[in-house]
C-alpha cells in the first residue's frame, strides 16, 4: 500500500491483495513461512482484524465446460469480498476497492485516476478469439462528474509480429454522475489481428471534454459469447441460380469506426459449397469466415447485409432444350452451343 493510500492514524482501512507463488517458493523441503507487515515508521502501532489468505472463488476462473462463453471473470465484484482479483489497475497511483452499495451489492471503484486511460482492466484468454465469432460487451458505469463525458471499452495486447495494438469494442454515450449506474452494451466481430494475437486486456477509457479523470465505478462487466463465426449463408434459389462452387461473393455491412482505423464495409470469400434445399433456397458454404459484423434479416429487415455476386464460371453446354430453358432468367449466363 503506498503512503498515499493509506489511511491516517487510528483509522481502519481494507488492505488486499494477490500473492503469486512462484516454483522457487514452494521448496519441497520448506517447514515454515513467514508473512510480515513491513515499512511503518517506528513506534507506530499496528493493529490487524479479520485477516485472512485464501484462494480465489470459482468465479475468478473460467468455466472448465464452457471456457469461452465468459471473458470476464469476476466481472460483477461479488466472488473474492473486498479483493478485486483478478480486475487490477493500469496505474499505481489509482485505488480500485471493491465496495458495496445500499442494497449490499459489490461493485468496483476506482479512485485517484491521473489521466484519461486510468482504468481497471483483466487480461482475457487469446485462445477464445477465433475470427468471425462475435462476443457481446456488457457493463454498468457510473461517473463521477458533474458533466456529461463519453467513454469506450477497447482491447489491447500484443500482435503476432510483437507489436502492440488497441481495438474499440464498444462506445458508450455520455453521462453524468447524477445518472446513477448506467448500463452500456454492445457487440464486436473479432478480426484477424485479435485472433493472432498473443495477449489480450480489457480496459475503458474516458474520451469526453472536462473530467477526463474523475473516479469511475465499475459493475456486472461482462464479454459473453454470442455467436460462432458464420460459414454458410441461405438465399432464395430464385436468386442465386447461377451461383456457383469457386464463385466469389461480397457481402456488405454497416460502416463502423474504431478509434484510430476505419474498418471497411463489406468482406469478400470464395463459395466452397452449394446445397439445394427442399424450401426454395438455397447454401453457400464460404471459404473464409467474416472478420466484420455480418446483419441478417433475424437481426433486422431494414439493414440486413446485401450479398452480391463478383465472379462465377460460366458453363458451356452442348444441349439446345438447356439454352432454351436457361434464356431469360434473370441474372443467370445463357449456356450457348458451340
Amino acid at each position: 500500500m503506498s503512503s498515499s493510500h493509506g489511511p491516517n492514524y487510528g483509522e481502519w482501512v481494507d488492505w488486499t491483495g494477490v500473492i503469486h507463488f512462484k516454483e522457487e517458493h514452494l521448496w519441497q523441503n520448506s517447514t515454515w513461512t513467514i508473512l510480515q507487515i513491513d515499512r511503518p515508521e517506528p513506534g507506530t502501532d499496528i493493529t490487524i482484524d479479520n485477516f485472512k489468505i485464501a484462494l480465489p472463488k470459482e468465479s475468478s476462473y473460467p468455466n472448465p465446460n464452457d471456457v469461452c462463453g465468459e471473458l470476464v471473470m469476476n466481472g460483477d465484484a461479488e466472488g473474492n469480498g473486498f479483493n478485486p482479483f483478478p480486475m487490477e489497475r493500469t496505474d499505481s497511483k489509482t485505488k480500485l476497492d471493491v465496495l458495496k452499495d445500499e442494497n449490499n451489492n459489490n461493485y468496483f471503484a476506482l479512485k485517484e485516476r491521473t489521466a484519461s486511460w486510468s482504468s481497471m482492466q483483466q487480461d482475457l484468454d487469446p485462445n477464445c478469439m477465433d475470427v468471425g465469432v462475435v462476443y457481446e460487451t456488457s457493463a454498468k458505469v457510473r461517473l463521477h462528474s458533474e458533466y456529461d463525458e463519453k467513454y469506450y471499452w477497447y482491447i489491447g495486447g500484443i500482435r503476432s509480429d510483437g507489436e502492440s495494438f488497441y481495438r474499440t469494442i464498444l462506445q458508450c454515450p455520455p453521462q453524468k454522475y447524477e445518472d446513477g449506474f448506467v448500463r452500456c452494451s454492445g457487440k464486436f466481430t473479432v478480426d484477424k489481428v485479435l485472433a493472432e494475437a498473443t495477449d489480450l486486456f480489457l480496459r475503458m477509457r474516458i474520451n469526453g471534454d472536462r473530467d477526463k479523470t474523475v473516479d469511475i465505478d465499475y459493475d456486472d462487466v461482462s464479454i459473453q459469447f454470442s455467436r460462432g463465426y458464420i460459414n454458410k449463408f441461405v438465399v432464395s434459389k430464385d436468386d442465386a441460380v447461377c451461383w456457383g462452387e469457386d464463385s466469389e461473393i461480397h457481402v456488405g455491412t454497416s460502416l463502423y469506426y474504431s478509434w484510430n482505423s476505419e474498418v471497411p464495409n463489406g468482406f469478400t470469400s470464395g463459395i466452397s459449397n452449394v446445397q439445394y434445399n427442399n424450401d426454395g433456397t438455397m447454401e453457400f458454404r464460404l471459404k473464409d469466415p467474416p472478420h466484420i459484423p455480418v446483419i441478417s434479416f433475424e437481426d433486422s429487415n431494414s439493414m440486413a447485409a446485401q450479398v452480391a455476386l463478383i465472379s462465377r464460371n460460366v458453363k458451356i453446354a452442348g444441349d439446345i432444350d438447356e439454352v432454351e430453358d436457361n434464356k431469360g432468367k434473370e441474372g443467370c449466363v445463357p449456356k450457348y452451343l458451340f
